[in-house]
């Protein structure tokens, strides 16, 4: 599942300085609606894929924000952080 607004620009979806790679996610009970909750307190998230594997969740997933700056702030506040009871 892919929670994401439309962005026509490539440029700025392939660019990858507004992204985020979150790894060591609850594979149980995460899902991309809520990252999507969690991170949109740092301004407006574009995009939030939690990666899968058939129907398991792999740990990992992708956060793009609509700016670089809100993708660092984002980074420096949650890195290292627990959700879920996993240190992401």
């Amino acid at each position: 599942m892919r929670v994401m607004w439309s962005q026509r620009d490539s440029t700025l979806r392939k660019s990858g300085v507004r992204n985020l790679f979150i790894r060591n996610l609850d594979m149980t009970t995460i899902d991309s609606m809520a990252l999507f909750y969690l991170f949109s307190v740092f301004e407006n998230v574009l995009s939030c894929k939690v990666v899968t594997y058939k129907t398991e969740t792999k740990g990992y997933a992708y956060i793009q924000f609509e700016s670089p700056e809100s993708a660092n702030v984002a980074k420096e506040r949650l890195d290292g952080k627990l959700f879920n009871d996993h240190k992401v």
